[in-house]
């Protein structure tokens, strides 16, 4: 097949505008769904099978909505998948800075409690236990819980209390996490991501 010709200026209008009409259709969809899951959602998770042919695979949409002086406590069963992974995002469904901050995790990195539950804790201040899912300064926005090839469907719980009561709604013998180790949590996420994006 031969080779295009060069771009003209009247191909580069015609992309210009077919560009500019996804952008305005997008963005609209998107502030929809944005509104609905602010609505219905608020500290809440919908789980879902995905509609796009991955039958083994769910997803859970919620909005997370937390004060300084409050933790959102999200915990379930690590479920039997091929891997799972818990997320934050702003209002506009753009992922929080997951290099330099723990904004998310997925199930190598997530710590189980003795117990036999995955708890993550939502929250401003590292409250210094495991599993501390940072908001970077956003009182709101995305929770996502992502499932591939899930063997059984797991419904997450998630429950919002007052910061100074956190140790109420946790194992007894969960373990502290220092600074220090925090940061060497920090560490290797940097250098999983330049494995990733600059090998």
């Amino acid at each position: 097949m031969p080779a295009a010709g060069p771009l003209t200026a009247a191909d580069s209008i015609a992309m210009l505008a077919n560009a500019s009409e996804y952008f305005e259709g997008r963005a609209v969809q998107w502030r929809g769904m944005v509104e609905q899951t602010q609505r219905h959602l608020v500290n809440r998770v919908h789980m879902q099978q995905t509609d796009q042919g991955l039958s083994a695979n769910y997803y859970g949409t919620s909005w997370f909505r937390v004060q300084p002086d409050e933790a959102l406590v999200v915990a379930f069963k690590p479920p039997r998948a091929l891997l799972w992974s818990i997320q934050l995002g702003n209002v506009w469904w753009e992922s929080l800075d997951y290099i330099n901050n723990t904004t998310s995790f997925n199930d190598s990195q997530a710590f189980v409690g003795s117990d036999g539950l995955v708890r993550f804790v939502v929250a401003h201040a590292d409250p210094g236990v495991p599993n501390w899912v940072d908001t970077t300064g956003h009182r709101e926005g995305t929770l996502l819980i992502s499932m591939q090839g899930v063997e059984e469907v797991i419904q997450p719980t998630l429950t919002l209390v007052p910061l100074i009561e956190l140790a109420d709604h946790l194992p007894e013998d969960t373990q502290q996490v220092t600074a220090a180790a925090r940061q060497d949590e920090i560490i290797a996420r940097r250098q999983h991501a330049a494995l990733r994006w600059a090998p």
